[in-house]
C-alpha cells in the first residue's frame, strides 16, 4: 500500500432489507488510496448485496456512500456508478466467444466515428493495442476471437474493459473464483500494480491464500454485519474461517454425531460399493477415482476451478468427460451418455438452479413430480394421484393440492417437489447440487430427513455439492476435498468440521 493515507471511498452505515430479511445491517467500511481491501464471508453473509449496492444494482434503505469529498445515497443505476468511477470485474468475463477482441473493446468503450459517421478504425486499433497490451502484441492480434483466449487472457481483458482513466474504485467481485490459482495470480499481480500506482481496490473473494498474498487489509461479513475490519497479519487462517462461520461451528458436528449414534449407522467399509468412479477427467477435473457405498452421502468441496462442478456434470450425463468411467451396481455406463441414459442407469440429479433446471413453473405439482416417468402413469391417473398424494404428505408440501402450479409455491416447497420427483425414480445415486440454497430451515430439515430415510431403506447413495460448509459437515458421512482437479484430502469423523471444509475450499 502506498504511504498516502487519503480515504477515497467510504460506506457509512448502509442497510438493505428485502421484506423481513435484512441482507446488509448498518455496514461501514473505508478504502484508502493504493489499498487492496479483501472482503470475505460465507455465502449469504451479504457480500454480493453490498457489492450490488456499491455498483448501483440496488439502492440502500439507509446510509450513504462517500467518494472523495462527495456523498451519495446510492446510485440510480449501474451506469451512474460507472460514470462516477466505480469499476467492477465480475466472476464471469463479459466476453462474446465469436466476437473479436477489437469489437469487444469497442462494444464496451464505444466506437469512434468521424463527423460524417464513418468509424475511425486506425485510431481505434492504435488505442486498443495500448489499452490491452498485456493481452495482444500488435494490431493484428486484435482480430483474435475471444473464444481463443486463455483463462489468464480472458481475465486480463475483463480487467482492461472495466477500468479507464476515470476509475476511482476497482471492485473484484469474486473475479478469481472460476479460474485456477496460476491464472488468478497473473490477474492479481496486475491489480497489485494498479494499487501500487494509487488505485483503491475492494477484492471480494473466498481464497484465504490470495488475501494473504495481495491484500493490505481484511473485512469479514456475517449475516449482513461487519465482524472485522483491520489488518491480516494478526489473524491465522482458523481465525478468519471462524469469523466467516459466525463463531463456534461445533453444533453442526454434534448434530451429525448424534444422528449417527441414534441410527447406529455402519461404517462405509462394511457396506457394499454401489457406485464406482474410475479415472474420471475432463476440463478442470484432472482425475477422480472414488467408491460410494450403499447408504452413504459423500460431499465434495473445493473452489469452482478445482473441478468439483465437473464431477457432478460428468456423472449426471450433462457433460461428456474426456476419460474415465462410471459403474453403478456393477453395470458400466457407456463412454458417452446423456441425462436420459444416466436416469435409466439409476442416476438422478437435483440441480443448483431449481427455477431453470429443476422444475417447470407452469406445470402443477403433480405434473412436475411425475414428469420423468409420465409414461408409467398413462391412463392411470388414479395411481398417479395416489403416488403424488403420498409424496405431498411425506414432505409436508404446502399448499397440499396436487394441481397448484409450481410457480405458486415458496422456494422451500418447490425444492421439496423437485426432490420428490427424483426419489420417485428410485435412483441408485442421487446427486445434490446445492440442494438447500435459498430455502428455509424447516424445509432443509425435512428434505435431508427424507433423503436419509431413503438411503437407509433402499441403500440409495448420494453425492452432495454445496456453498454452505455447515451442510457438508452436518449431513455427509465423508467429504472429498478437491484442488487443481484432484482429490487432495478425505474428511471424515472428527476431521469433518465446517472449519476444515472451509479451509480446504479457500486455498
Amino acid at each position: 500500500m502506498t504511504s498516502d493515507s487519503e480515504t477515497i471511498f467510504e460506506v457509512e452505515r448502509v442497510r438493505k432489507n428485502f421484506g423481513d430479511l435484512t441482507a446488509v445491517a448498518g455496514v461501514s467500511l473505508s478504502i484508502k488510496r493504493g489499498e487492496i481491501k479483501a472482503l470475505m464471508g460465507a455465502n449469504g453473509s451479504g457480500k454480493s448485496t453490498l457489492c450490488k449496492l456499491i455498483t448501483g444494482v440496488y439502492r440502500p434503505d439507509e446510509g450513504e456512500f462517500r467518494l472523495r469529498d462527495r456523498s451519495f445515497h446510492g446510485w440510480a443505476a449501474p451506469s451512474e456508478a460507472k460514470e462516477h468511477g466505480i469499476a467492477v470485474v465480475h466472476q464471469e468475463a463479459p466476453l462474446i466467444g465469436n466476437m473479436s477482441i477489437l469489437d469487444t473493446i469497442m462494444l464496451h468503450k464505444g466506437y469512434r466515428p468521424t463527423w460524417y459517421g464513418r468509424i475511425r478504425w486506425r485510431q481505434m486499433r492504435r488505442e486498443s493495442v495500448g489499452l490491452v497490451a498485456d493481452v495482444v502484441s500488435d494490431r493484428a492480434s486484435l482480430n483474435r476471437v475471444c473464444a481463443s483466449l486463455s483463462d489468464a487472457e480472458r481475465s486480463l481483458l475483463a480487467l482492461d474493459l472495466a477500468i479507464d482513466k476515470g476509475t476511482q474504485l476497482l471492485i473484484l467481485d469474486e473475479a478469481t473464483a472460476a479460474i485456477p490459482q496460476s491464472t488468478s495470480d497473473v490477474l492479481l499481480e496486475r491489480v497489485r500494480g494498479l494499487a501500487d500506482a494509487g488505485m483503491p481496490v475492494l477484492m471480494i473473494t473466498h481464497r484465504i491464500g490470495e488475501v494473504r498474498r495481495y491484500a493490505d487489509t481484511l473485512a469479514v461479513l456475517h449475516d449482513g454485519r461487519m465482524l472485522y475490519d483491520g489488518t491480516i497479519d494478526t489473524l491465522d487462517d482458523e481465525d478468519i474461517v471462524r469469523m466467516m462461520l459466525g463463531g463456534d461451528s461445533s453444533a453442526a458436528v454434534e448434530q451429525r454425531v448424534e444422528y449417527e449414534r441414534t441410527h447406529r449407522r455402519d461404517g462405509a467399509g462394511q457396506r457394499r460399493v454401489s457406485v464406482s468412479i474410475r479415472g474420471l477427467g475432463g476440463g478442470r477435473l484432472a482425475e477422480m477415482t472414488a467408491d460410494i457405498h450403499a447408504g452413504e452421502l459423500v460431499g465434495l468441496c473445493g473452489l469452482p476451478a478445482s473441478g468439483v462442478q465437473e464431477v457432478a456434470a460428468f456423472i449426471a450425463g450433462r457433460d461428456t468427460p474426456e476419460r474415465g468411467n462410471v459403474v453403478v451396481d456393477d453395470k458400466e455406463l457407456p463412454t458417452r451418455y446423456g441425462p436420459s441414459e444416466a436416469i435409466k442407469f439409476g442416476i438422478a440429479m437435483v440441480p443448483r438452479d431449481r427455477s431453470r433446471d429443476g422444475g417447470v413453473k407452469y406445470l402443477s405439482i403433480r405434473e412436475n413430480m411425475t414428469l420423468p416417468s409420465a409414461g408409467r402413469y398413462w391412463h392411470k391417473i388414479g395411481r398417479e394421484r395416489e403416488v403424488v398424494r403420498g409424496m405431498i404428505k411425506m414432505f409436508d408440501i404446502h399448499p397440499p393440492r396436487q394441481e397448484v402450479l409450481m410457480s405458486r409455491l415458496s422456494g422451500g416447497n418447490q425444492q421439496k417437489v423437485i426432490v420428490s420427483k427424483w426419489l420417485l425414480e428410485d435412483p441408485k445415486l442421487l446427486i445434490l447440487d446445492d440442494p438447500t440454497y435459498g430455502i428455509d430451515p424447516g424445509s432443509r430439515r425435512m428434505i435431508f430427513a427424507q433423503i436419509r430415510k431413503r438411503m437407509e431403506q433402499d441403500g440409495m447413495c448420494g453425492l452432495m455439492l454445496t456453498t454452505e460448509p455447515e451442510q457438508l459437515a452436518m449431513h455427509c458421512d465423508r467429504v472429498l476435498a478437491f484442488r487443481d482437479g484432484k482429490i487432495i484430502a478425505e474428511l471424515a469423523g472428527e476431521d469433518l468440521t465446517p472449519m476444515n471444509v472451509v479451509l480446504y475450499s479457500s486455498s
